[in-house]
């Protein structure tokens, strides 16, 4: 029997309209991003599913702005068990102590390159410039996405404006929820 292949996995947090960022890209309308929680997660309050996510996680895609911005925070680099990848126009080809800077010029032959060397997913962090490729190019297998109870008013959206069509043709799985008023619905090819 052989093993499924990676799924690139959409994984992000949105409000129940659709929004990921503020018109100036900010996201400090969520909460901080949660560490994964000690066992069990209800004694340590809850993680949204991220550390049975995080677990299946090989691969980090990105793009340059969603990069700076996550070095932004002042915290340590987030994902250092998975290798990164950060598309860019202007850095592309160079590395750092966390990521490869990759071209945005081919990234259906990067994806299916990472898909053929890799055993788990392929998260895409964001941002919209990024997500909107990959939609177009129809590489996401799976979106997961947290809606958080806040509602930060005008925003970016998740589905950039012209591309609501693009969506891959996903199934719901289920309805998980968290906290008070904040739920997760998976869809998955």
């Amino acid at each position: 029997m052989s093993k499924a292949a990676p799924k690139v996995i959409l994984y992000v947090a949105s409000s129940v309209d659709g929004y990921i960022a503020r018109p100036d890209g900010a996201v400090d309308w969520l909460e901080p991003a949660p560490e994964p929680a000690p066992e069990p997660a209800e004694e340590a309050g809850e993680d949204y599913g991220y550390r049975e996510f995080i677990a299946g996680v090989g691969v980090v895609l990105m793009g340059r702005i969603t990069y700076e911005q996550i070095l932004s925070f002042g915290v340590d680099y987030p994902y250092p068990d998975a290798a990164g990848y950060v598309f860019s126009r202007t850095r592309a080809g160079e590395q750092d102590d966390n990521v490869r800077f990759v071209d945005v010029g081919d990234i259906a032959g990067l994806v299916a390159r990472l898909r053929a060397e890799q055993d788990k997913n392929l998260w895409l962090v964001g941002g919209g410039q990024l997500v909107r490729e990959f939609l177009r190019l129809d590489l996401i297998d799976r979106i997961e996405t947290i809606y958080p109870a806040d509602n930060p008013g005008r925003r970016h959206t998740l589905i950039p404006a012209g591309y609501a069509d693009a969506k891959p043709d996903l199934n719901q799985l289920s309805v998980l929820r968290h906290r008070p008023g904040a739920v997760n619905l998976p869809e998955s090819r």
